[in-house]
């Protein structure tokens, strides 16, 4: 195995973690819907929806509180239930996959990027299109095109096509079948999924600018998304990912021991098996020194579990 070695025989392994960003975000989603309610929900998105002229004008007064405020508002805010439905289902999706490849640390800086980056972006992409000054923008797609970007970098993979390791899991040990996976069929195109997004959000414009129904009335002057921001976005979670995985895959140079010596271990650690008997397991298993393999873990630790 060298240092060049073919992405597609990679797999970032998840990190056993609660996605616990991912949680918040949902409720943030749920508790900026549920401010809307209770007040009219058209003053409200008036005043903590993005937009230019106000934006501008709390520039020129350095309010960084209140451009902090109003920019997370707006990232949170929906305008419908149908639209909030749909933002928390595609959070789920892309966010909580994202985390769990990534752990908390690195996804929480994702996350900030993902947060407040698309409003810069924005910000200038308005600024030469003074006839949109007064348009409010409401939504949490261009921050989650970010998160996607990221993500097509660590796309799921079906178990089918990778296995589950030489251990199994704890809650597997004593099963003497494996059954299929009914998720495989659904992520073996994990690209399928970001289509949908891309087609709800074209729906959710087409709401906001022409409507559909009486029921579902057009929302004039406000808006789900700015296509440039959220291509750039989308770059920016991308390269984003390509770094976080250049990272993870720096060790490889040292070659394929290291790499399965790093497996082993980690294979141990979810039987509960502490840390130094995982080493122990480890060295004993490959016929490695104990130090060598304590000095493996130790120098990969806080990298993306590669496998």
């Amino acid at each position: 195995m060298t240092q060049n070695i073919n992405s597609k025989l990679v797999e970032i392994q998840d990190k056993p973690t609660t996605p616990i960003f991912t949680f918040m975000m949902v409720f943030g989603m749920l508790g900026a819907f549920t401010l809307a309610t209770l007040q009219r929900m058209d003053w409200w998105l008036s005043h903590n929806a993005y937009q230019q002229e106000h934006m501008i004008e709390m520039l020129h007064k350095l309010d960084f509180i209140g451009i902090f405020t109003v920019t997370t508002l707006a990232t949170f805010a929906s305008f419908h239930i149908v639209q909030m439905s749909f933002n928390i289902y595609f959070l789920w999706v892309f966010a909580k996959h994202t985390e769990q490849k990534l752990g908390p640390g690195r996804f929480l800086l994702l996350l900030v990027i993902a947060l407040y980056l698309p409003w810069v972006m924005t910000y200038f992409d308005l600024m030469r299109q003074s006839n949109l000054f007064d348009m409010y923008i409401i939504s949490p797609a261009m921050m989650l095109c970010t998160i996607i970007g990221c993500y097509m970098v660590f796309p799921p993979v079906p178990k089918s096509a990778v296995g589950a390791g030489n251990i199994r899991p704890r809650n597997e040990i004593f099963r003497r079948g494996q059954r299929a996976d009914p998720l495989d069929k659904y992520i073996a195109n994990p690209y399928t999924f970001i289509g949908v997004f891309a087609a709800v959000q074209v729906l959710l414009h087409l709401w906001c600018t022409i409507g559909f129904t009486d029921y579902f009335k057009p929302m004039k002057g406000y808006d789900v998304w700015m296509l440039v921001p959220a291509l750039l976005s989308a770059l920016v979670g991308y390269g984003l990912g390509k770094v976080f995985l250049q990272s993870a895959t720096a060790h490889f140079k040292e070659g394929p021991l290291t790499l399965a010596a790093l497996k082993r271990y980690y294979e141990l650690l979810e039987l509960d098996v502490n840390h130094d008997e995982a080493l122990r397991g480890t060295a004993r298993t490959l016929g490695l020194p104990y130090e060598k393999v304590r000095e493996w873990v130790a120098k990969n630790k806080g990298k993306l579990r590669v496998k």
